[in-house]
């Protein structure tokens, strides 16, 4: 959690943000017009230190998670998109990405729980994390074994439907920030200020996403402070987004 810290002040003015991430059928719509780029089908993510044969196993495999695969998903969170997708879908539908600031305050509310939904440990009724079926299905496809958020299955290998973790419901209702996709944001990555952290020469082109996705393993993942950097052009499986936009007048 290095890059979430030191804790400091943030400003939000009031906002809207969607109850749910962005589902399939949602993002469909807007593809289907011609008014979007239509999602993936491939999950790619940047190379980093993996050697490249695992790093390609690990795509192909994961690829077959991406929901623009199927017709049956239809209220799925949409994944395998790029930044640039989520942004223009958000601008289409008359807001934006939320910035990192106000996702963070939707995860946290204001009332200093340790959770999106209160400070019970994370379980499948608080969100989508990794559990056995997900750690099985690595086996089957000869990836690295993997560690396990709780031991009961929550019958999704992937994604699922939007909501489906009813205990998660976050203290203004909003549901799935923690687990099921991390979240596109509109800020690129930074350190925060006082971090003692060298420059990025690759920052401008990073993006930050936010609330843990359905291969979490940790209960860190499920922490609203939690903060990563990706590479704005990636389109991997386990990203989605929701919208924000300015109150209405």
């Amino acid at each position: 959690l290095g890059a979430a810290r030191p804790a400091h002040p943030a400003e939000v003015t009031p906002f809207c943000i969607d109850v749910h991430e962005v589902t399939v059928a949602q993002y469909r719509g807007c593809s289907t017009k011609g008014e979007c780029k239509r999602a993936f089908r491939d999950s790619r993510w940047p190379q980093g230190s993996t050697d490249a044969g695992a790093w390609k196993q690990q795509m192909a495999a994961h690829s077959e998670l991406c929901n623009e695969n199927y017709d049956d998903r239809d209220n799925h969170p949409i994944n395998c998109i790029d930044w640039a997708q989520a942004q223009h879908f958000c601008e289409w539908r008359g807001g934006a990405l939320p910035s990192e600031a106000q996702w963070e305050f939707a995860a946290r509310g204001s009332d200093g729980r340790v959770y999106s939904w209160g400070d019970a440990l994370p379980s499948r009724e608080h969100m989508n994390g990794a559990g056995p079926e997900y750690v099985a299905w690595r086996e089957r496809k000869g990836l690295p074994a993997h560690g396990v958020l709780y031991d009961t299955d929550d019958g999704f290998i992937g994604t699922a439907p939007v909501g489906s973790a009813e205990l998660g419901r976050s203290q203004q209702g909003l549901f799935d920030l923690a687990g099921n996709v991390f979240e596109w944001t509109a800020d690129a990555y930074a350190p925060y200020p006082g971090a003692d952290a060298p420059a990025d020469a690759d920052a401008g082109k990073r993006r930050v996403i936010r609330g843990g996705a359905f291969n979490s393993f940790q209960p860190q993942f499920a922490d609203p402070a939690l903060r990563f950097p990706q590479d704005e052009e990636a389109h991997a499986h386990g990203i989605g987004f929701r919208c924000a936009a300015a109150p209405r007048a």
